[in-house]
């Protein structure tokens, strides 16, 4: 019953609220991470919104001519990660 009545009052309370929308880098930064192999892991530092951290395999940040300067590194936004994202894709594909 009390689930009941949380689930009503929190309908009512929100009703008039818009939902954020989700930043459109975000679901490519995640597929593309997910496809080269690297990890995304948000830190949520409120109230000044999040760390996004791109951390990839020790290997692959010791190979000659790697574009990051580490094997993890903070991007600034979810644009500024799928840019990383794309730069470590080329030197995957140059690489190969």
């Amino acid at each position: 019953m009390n689930e009941y009545y949380n689930q009503a009052m929190s309908r009512l309370f929100n009703a008039g609220k818009t939902k954020p929308k989700q930043d459109p880098d975000y679901g490519r930064s995640r597929r593309l991470a997910k496809k080269i192999g690297a990890t995304i892991e948000v830190e949520r530092c409120y109230p000044y919104g999040s760390n996004i951290w791109i951390s990839v395999s020790r290997e692959l940040s010791r190979k000659e001519g790697f574009p990051l300067d580490d094997r993890m590194k903070l991007a600034e936004g979810w644009g500024h990660a799928l840019e990383m994202l794309k730069s470590i894709e080329e030197f995957i594909a140059q690489s190969s």
